[in-house]
């Protein structure tokens, strides 16, 4: 199953050695940009980073889409700044760059966007939020970032020509607490670019060998896959270019959680999607969840595919459901082994139930898949999942006693 998730910054913030999954041979021409840091006044004065950024957008794709934007390059710098760990990496709303400071704050297309991960969907982020780089031991970093926001299309309110980019002193922590003033906490601007067009709106014929970059960032961290919760309204993808492959649900009325049976109710439909632009699978968890448990209080719960089958209780489902032996507990919009498979972040709780909607592109209903969970447990969690943080290898999110499960049956196929 293609695992890109919405934003690809997984690459870009832990360097695996994978490519892009964007399938650009299915489209017909692009239009490009580049953002050079080397000219931009940063916190410790100009060019202390150096380095540019090329940005690409292929046209023409599938069912006459347009395809993500594509942010590849190399940068590496003497800045005090600029250590070794994860930077946040963001698009700003000015066009004007006499210093970093002067950029404004994040590029935004809604007043409601708030800051948030980048493989959430607006209004849950800002559009310009484009999530972390990792600056390795060289004081260099590979970025390599996929995303389905953003645009290099002129005509298009997502347009980002002429805008500035910023690289952070810190690590963007995705707003974890969902304030609406939050910008990340990423610190000083260590440096930044103008993102200045090359061939927008020119025809042109696309590359004819694959980038080279050798990651995949968090994305689709961009659909973020992953994603904690949004609307239908919210999504920038269109799931009518798809095709149904298969579907299942998952109640929650019959698993028995921390508070006993049918503390917690509703009933999830997942649905996996194929065929979608670039050749693209999603699964979609859509649903209502209530409860009457006393762990069931509003505020963000983490939600967690597990690797048993036996919900008459929830304590029997064993751990988080991966494949890869080596994987640990991470944000949804990572990879494995960055997160497990069923790691699938947090829903939020309000009035006593949960509208949820999430979009994964690791799961798969595909019972020929390693990544399947059909069969497999849903668990609902007392706590916040905080996306483990210091990259603990025992962790599980800390989120905290199993107030409700389900089990993901029902698979029907298209």
């Amino acid at each position: 199953m293609t695992k890109l998730i919405k934003s690809l910054l997984f690459s870009v913030a832990y360097g695996m050695p994978q490519q892009a999954q964007f399938n650009n041979q299915a489209c017909g021409v692009y239009r490009s940009a580049e953002c050079s840091f080397t000219s931009g006044t940063g916190e410790d004065g100009v060019g202390t980073v150096s380095g540019s950024l090329m940005l690409r957008q292929y046209d023409q794709c599938q069912g006459g889409t347009s395809g993500p934007v594509m942010v590849q390059g190399d940068l590496s710098g003497s800045s005090a700044n600029f250590v070794v760990g994860y930077h946040g990496l963001h698009v700003h709303a000015n066009k004007d760059m006499p210093t970093c400071g002067d950029l404004g704050g994040h590029f935004a297309v809604g007043e409601d966007e708030i800051h948030g991960e980048s493989s959430r969907y607006l209004p849950d982020r800002h559009a310009g939020d484009l999530g972390n780089i990792l600056v390795s031991s060289t004081m260099s970093a590979m970025v390599n970032i996929e995303d389905h926001i953003l645009s290099l299309d002129s005509n298009s309110i997502y347009y980002i020509g002429g805008r500035g980019m910023v690289l952070h002193a810190l690590m963007d922590d995705g707003n974890p607490t969902r304030d609406p003033s939050s910008t990340g906490a990423a610190g000083a601007r260590v440096a930044c670019c103008l993102i200045t067009e090359s061939a927008t709106d020119q025809n042109r014929q696309m590359p004819q060998t694959p980038n080279q970059v050798p990651q995949i960032s968090n994305q689709q961290p961009q659909q973020s896959n992953q994603v904690a919760q949004v609307s239908n309204q919210q999504s920038q993808i269109s799931f009518q270019e798809c095709q149904v492959f298969a579907r299942a649900t998952c109640n929650f009325s019959t698993g028995e959680g921390e508070d006993g049976v049918g503390t917690v109710s509703g009933a999830l439909s997942i649905t996996h999607f194929n065929n979608c632009r670039g050749g693209e699978e999603r699964v979609v968890f859509e649903g209502s969840i209530r409860g009457g448990s006393e762990n069931f209080v509003d505020g963000l719960h983490g939600l967690h595919v597990h690797q048993g089958d036996d919900i008459s209780s929830c304590g029997s489902l064993g751990g988080h459901f991966a494949v890869s032996p080596n994987a640990i507990h991470g944000r949804p919009s990572w990879m494995e082994p960055e997160r497990h498979a069923g790691d699938l972040g947090n829903i939020r709780v309000s009035q006593g139930q949960s509208q949820v909607r999430m979009v994964d592109q690791i799961v798969s209903l595909d019972t020929n898949s390693a990544f399947s969970i059909a069969g497999r447990g849903m668990v609902l969690h007392a706590l916040v999942d905080d996306f483990n943080p210091t990259r603990d290898s025992s962790s599980t999110g800390a989120a905290g006693a199993r107030v409700g499960c389900c089990l993901i049956e029902a698979v029907t196929y298209a």
